[in-house]
């Protein structure tokens, strides 16, 4: 016996914004199984066998794209200053790392900041983050909320530390793939 097929979702808001031609206005989108597979104008005809959603006065636009996080600083109240450029941040961030608490209750609190930042970027249309990790979060990363491309950093290289940050890296990197993320 077969499963019965899922149904696709039209949406049809009042602005579609899609990435490779004007607005439309009154166009509407086919979605099966969470991906895009079709775009419509107003004189077009979604398919019937589809079930409609109309959005009134929604704008509908792609997925945005945080390609550069660190959502370890997602629990701070202010970002970390700027100034100085890229090594005055950096040596703010090193600062800032190395005053964390290395126990299971500041471990927690890095992993809910993550949960916290992954959250807030869905809440405002963010469906893909790229996440530079200095380690594996407690508990993994979710697997729901946006899509993540997480990129492992390794600071420390001196000659004294490069061994240890090569091997936490590699570490983390296998931590993931035993999670069933790839990596």
């Amino acid at each position: 016996m077969s499963r019965p097929r899922p149904r696709d979702l039209v949406l049809r808001p009042r602005w579609l914004l899609p990435v490779c031609r004007p607005p439309l206005e009154r166009g509407w989108i086919r979605i099966r199984r969470g991906r895009i597979v079709e775009v419509g104008t107003a004189t077009q005809s979604p398919p019937s066998t589809a079930t409609t959603i109309e959005l009134d006065e929604a704008v509908v636009i792609p997925g945005l794209v945080n390609a550069h996080t660190h959502l370890e600083f997602s629990d701070r109240a202010t970002p970390l200053e700027a100034s100085g450029g890229l090594p005055g941040w950096i040596g703010r961030v090193i600062d800032l790392r190395r005053t964390w608490d290395v126990d299971t209750a500041g471990e927690r609190a890095r992993a809910a900041a993550v949960r916290a930042g992954l959250t807030e970027s869905a809440a405002h249309g963010v469906t893909l983050v790229g996440e530079i990790s200095t380690g594996v979060p407690e508990g993994g990363y979710p697997c729901d909320g946006p899509r993540l491309r997480v990129f492992r950093e390794a600071l420390g290289l001196a000659a004294t530390t490069a061994a240890a940050s090569f091997r936490a890296a590699t570490r983390d990197l296998e931590d993931l793939r035993c999670r069933g993320m790839s990596a």
